[in-house]
């Protein structure tokens, strides 16, 4: 550590933006991104948006295995989140219904659930996250 930090950094909430992807996704649903990674009115928003019809299908955007499906905390609503191996998942939040079980091996392409407004969301739309080893990272970066 550099002096006068006292020995200990913080972690940071997100990876420097010049970290490059190992990967190509696919587009989690059909929509618009209607809201983006970074700060949002005063608070960092950790995903992207896409927002479109009630019941649109939300994909896997790559193979993976099920961690979580249900009710998610500080208002995602329903959410999925998935693992795809290598320190590498991905959370899709606000759902009107999902559709897989926690344990479950999942396809790229594979519907998981459906997009709604569940939890703390003004309109229909499914939040999209993408974490590496535990960091917040832009999903923009894989789906482009």
């Amino acid at each position: 550590s550099r002096p006068g930090t006292g020995g200990s950094r913080a972690m940071p909430l997100a990876v420097p933006s010049r970290f490059v992807p190992d990967r190509r996704l696919q587009w989690p649903s059909d929509g618009l991104v209607s809201s983006g990674f970074g700060m949002r009115g005063g608070r960092f928003h950790g995903g992207i948006d896409i927002s479109g019809e009630r019941g649109t299908p939300i994909e896997a955007v790559d193979e993976g295995v099920v961690l979580f499906s249900g009710r998610g905390p500080d208002g995602y609503g329903n959410m999925v989140m998935l693992d795809h191996g290598n320190g590498f998942t991905t959370l899709y939040a606000h759902n009107e219904r999902n559709v897989v079980r926690q344990g479950a091996r999942v396809r790229r392409g594979q519907t998981v659930a459906f997009m709604g407004d569940t939890g703390r969301a003004t309109g229909t739309h499914v939040h999209f996250e993408v974490h590496q080893h535990g960091r917040l990272v832009d999903p923009m970066r894989w789906l482009r």
